[in-house]
């Protein structure tokens, strides 16, 4: 098991170039507005260098749920397999898709943009690895948030992290 946790950061005063432009880009989209709507979204807005670092996620209500609409090709390569269609709660290590989870939960409870810096700690021997994502809401009726676009920036640990997630899976598939 890892121990995954996570703390919030300004998305406003982080000084990431890539999260600076993706986050201008969503208040351009959104106006006076809480939220665009994911119909506004633009690919072609976004650095195509950090596009396989973006999912997206639908959010349900009642029960509350996300389910990956889009995850990108260096996700899917860290991860070991497409989450597309699928929920975060299926993610290996367990407590890293409880994480995100809850997080895209935060974010649709508050309706802004929010930035996290989430940790899986250091286990027999391995480093810890970091992820900064920016999660930004969207939503189709203006009121409630429906999707989630993330930019998780996972490039300066990207190898160890894509160790990490085929080990840890491996190790929970050996009885």
């Amino acid at each position: 098991m890892s121990d995954a946790r996570f703390a919030h950061l300004d998305p406003y005063t982080y000084e990431g170039e890539d999260v600076v432009i993706c986050l201008a880009y969503w208040n351009e989209m959104r106006g006076e507005r809480f939220a665009p709507s994911w119909r506004e979204f633009d690919w072609n807005r976004i650095p195509s260098q950090i596009i396989p670092f973006f999912t997206v996620v639908d959010i349900g209500r009642d029960p509350a749920s996300a389910t990956y609409r889009f995850f990108g090709t260096a996700l899917t390569r860290a991860h070991g397999h497409d989450m597309t269609g699928r929920s975060p709660l299926e993610l290996e290590p367990a407590d890293m898709g409880q994480s995100f989870f809850e997080q895209y939960l935060e974010v649709a409870g508050k309706r802004e943009p929010l930035l996290y810096t989430s940790v899986l700690h250091e286990r027999a021997g391995r480093s810890a690895i970091a992820e900064t994502a920016l999660r930004l809401p969207f939503s189709k009726d203006g009121e409630t948030v429906t999707q989630i676009v993330n930019f998780a920036d996972l490039r300066k640990d990207f190898e160890a992290a894509r160790k990490k997630f085929v080990e840890d899976k491996r190790e929970s598939a050996t009885p």
